[in-house]
């Protein structure tokens, strides 16, 4: 095939995909968002494009990527494929490239490029085993040495240099020591540059046709082109582009506030100070220390260390000026302003002052640093500590100016300004302090949609309802009508009235009566389990009813041979893998498993919504963003809260039906959806499954009927037979 190969050739009844996929259907919802797609190429347009579950998105954008890069017109261009999570990524690269590669038959390439810290750099890798640790570790030293031996044998073998690759466990100490990053590289002057994993990765993603990141990466090169003025013709990070497809675009405005904030943390700064000097064992020990041998003699470390000391000083005053400020929020994060939104004055004050006091104390760290350069004979074996020193100065620097900020909380309207409690060892405290733009819209605007031609959004999430304005708001789209931005809704090809039953318990009590509401969830989620026989997904919007029903459910399915999974347990990947490898287990999560979590087959039978997933108000965050639209004259609950719930519902509510042979139930809750007049919203932004509304009991009767409808009697588990009907 060939850049004028029409997408009915691949996506139509008999066409391509048709012949090389056994399991292939027809989906006219697919063909027209490709064509959606294809059009948005050709003519320059911003497409916000919902897909439900099963509509084969992946396929409807990357096929017309394909086209338009085959054609030789276009033989110079780069599409862009952003996505928000890492198993996105490794789909696209690992399943669907390779495939529509293969079956359209087309001469192009892609790759897979992630930041410069997941990849490993050779020089320090070498530093590493020449010298020791560059800095000290609090790992075991033999297992260090032995990671370090192994990873020198990786390093010859791997193509990509990714430490994400890495066969055996990693120490993570020894891996951040050996990662790549930008602070520290030595670039034209490092004599491994040959070699370097990032210039290999970058400069085949410069070639490639269509080239795979994430959210993140994106931003990063958004950033680095603006500050180091780098045109859009030239490369960066990224090669140039201006054709953007992203994926996951739900997400895109999150990961863009979380990527703009800014943070101080004292145990970072205290990190820092001990890797430039520090004893151990009575031995001074740091860059400092190593440093010693390439000064002119006379020359000490006593004004270094010093001013190390009033820095140590100046953070000890600022954690206890900032652990006193927990009992504010309940141990929570806090929101630093004043006013009926934030704190006494009386409270803010011995904490900005604390925080200029560190903050002038970092700057004198800082000059310490560069004096200590500067006394320095640079040669090949002195520049990488040097590198080292200037890395953690600009860090001092950089620290230095966000805890400067803190005095302008109430003048900077357009940042919030909020903390975050640490909790230290032996009673002891601190807190993030963190500072958030209030919106990014403009921003995503600007660097998103306004530098290029073609930009594709696409989730199976971005309205509620039929709605868009909530999430064209977040990234700036609202009410941009100049004939190129354009929206659609496609719905999922599944038959959820027979695929699915939506039930919802009518004698489900309030959540504000939490007792008798912690109580239910309990109780009807075991009864759920052990109607499913397990093969279910509990979704919370708190780690402590997450909690309290994980000890329930343990107590009362001991006996039952059904695994309860609970979140925190163990990384993501591994909790998912280990969940979806077993057809009896149960998984309890919150917030990051709303989304994401792909359980096809019979993995998945039922899915729990313990409650409406609202956003706390009391958040730092969502309380000044609030503030914001009152300030505007708008309704915070009708333009935010809502649709932002809505989203999330719909998120929760899309873990259960992953393929059309697909089926169960999903529950939800919270009584609120019943009473309360934004319940109807709430559940009309849901795909129209066989609601049922009935007392729990009955509830669960009519669910094991519709789970098992096709299953003979003699076939079923003898705990279902009482309930089905002759």
């Amino acid at each position: 095939m060939n850049h004028n190969t029409r997408l009915e050739d691949v996506f139509g009844n008999g066409g391509l995909l048709s012949r090389n996929v056994t399991s292939f259907e027809h989906r006219d919802s697919q063909l027209k968002m490709a064509e959606m797609v294809t059009a948005a190429f050709a003519e320059d347009h911003f497409c916000a494009v919902e897909a439900g579950t099963g509509t084969g998105k992946s396929f409807a954008y990357l096929v017309p990527a394909m086209l338009w890069c085959s054609n030789p017109e276009h033989a110079d261009e780069s599409v862009i494929v952003a996505t928000s999570t890492i198993n996105l990524q490794h789909q696209l690269v690992d399943k669907d490239l390779p495939f529509l590669k293969k079956a359209l038959n087309l001469p192009l390439s892609y790759e897979l490029l992630k930041g410069r810290s997941n990849y490993l750099c050779l020089r320090k890798l070498y530093e590493e085993l020449r010298e020791g640790p560059l800095l000290d570790t609090d790992s075991d030293d033999s297992s260090f040495s032995s990671g370090l031996t192994y990873l020198l044998g990786w390093a010859k073998r791997t193509r990509t240099g990714m430490l994400s690759e890495v066969e055996k466990p990693i120490d993570r100490q020894l891996s951040g020591r050996v990662c790549s990053d930008s602070d520290t590289c030595m670039k034209n002057r490092c004599p491994f540059r040959e070699g370097c994993f990032v210039l290999q990765a970058r400069k085949r993603a410069a070639e490639a046709n269509i080239v795979i990141i994430n959210h993140h990466l994106l931003f990063a090169d958004i950033l680095m082109r603006e500050h180091e003025g780098i045109g859009a013709d030239e490369q960066a990070i990224l090669p140039p582009y201006d054709r953007l497809i992203i994926d996951e675009a739900h997400n895109i405005e999150k990961n863009a506030t979380n990527y703009y904030t800014e943070t101080f943390e004292s145990l970072a700064a205290v990190r820092h100070l001990n890797d430039l000097h520090h004893l151990k064992f009575g031995m001074p020990r740091g860059i400092a220390v190593r440093l010693l041998p390439f000064m002119e003699k006379g020359n000490t470390l006593e004004s270094f260390i010093a001013a190390g000391d009033r820095v140590r000083k100046a953070i000890d005053e600022l954690d206890i000026q900032l652990y006193g400020l927990s009992g504010y929020a309940g141990g929570g994060s806090i929101r630093f302003t004043s006013g009926p939104s934030g704190l006494p004055a009386d409270v803010l004050s011995p904490v900005v002052e604390a925080a200029l006091l560190l903050s002038v104390e970092l700057l004198h760290m800082q000059k310490e640093c560069g004096s200590l350069a500067g006394l320095c004979r640079e040669n090949e074996d002195s520049t990488p500590l040097l590198l080292e020193l200037q890395s953690i100065a600009r860090r001092f620097g950089k620290a230095s100016d966000i805890l400067v900020r803190f005095r302008e909380v109430d003048e900077l309207r357009h940042l919030i300004f909020w903390l975050e409690p640490v909790s230290f060892s032996r009673g002891r405290g601190s807190a993030r302090m963190h500072i958030t733009p209030v919106s990014v819209s403009h921003e995503l605007f600007t660097h998103v949609f306004a530098a290029n031609r073609t930009v594709i959004c696409t989730s199976a999430t971005l309205s509620a309802g039929s709605d868009f304005s909530f999430w064209e708001k977040q990234v700036g789209l609202f009410g941009h009508d100049d004939n190129r931005y354009f929206r659609e809704r496609f719905s999922s090809p599944f038959d959820f009235t027979s695929q699915m039953l939506l039930g919802i318990p009518s004698d489900a009590p309030a959540p504000s009566e939490v007792l008798l509401y912690k109580s239910f969830v309990c109780d009807f989620t075991g009864k759920l389990i052990l109607s499913s026989e397990g093969g279910t997904l509990v979704l919370f919007t708190s780690y402590a009813l997450l909690r309290e029903v994980g000890e329930y459910l343990t107590g009362v399915l001991k006996d039952q041979d059904i695994h309860i999974f609970k979140q925190g347990e163990m990384d993501r990947s591994k909790l998912l893998a280990e969940f979806i490898a077993d057809e009896k287990s149960v998984l309890l999560a919150t917030e990051s498993f709303w989304e994401g979590v792909d359980a096809p087959g019979n993995t998945l039978r039922s899915v729990v919504i313990t409650r409406i997933p609202f956003r706390v108000p009391t958040d730092p965050v969502v309380s000044a963003r609030y503030d914001a639209v009152k300030e505007s004259g708008g309704n915070p609950f009708t333009e935010m809260s809502l649709p932002e719930a809505a989203l999330k519902l719909k998120q929760g509510f899309g873990r259960l039906l992953r393929h059309r042979n697909d089926r169960g139930g999903v529950f939800i809750l919270d009584s609120r959806i019943l009473h309360k007049y934004y319940g109807k919203v709430l559940l009309k932004s849901l795909p129209a499954a066989r609601l049922e509304v009935r007392e729990a009991d009955s509830l669960l009767d009519s669910f094991e009927n519709f789970l098992f409808a096709d299953i003979n009697a003699d076939q079923i588990p003898s705990r279902h037979k009482k309930t089905l009907q002759p």
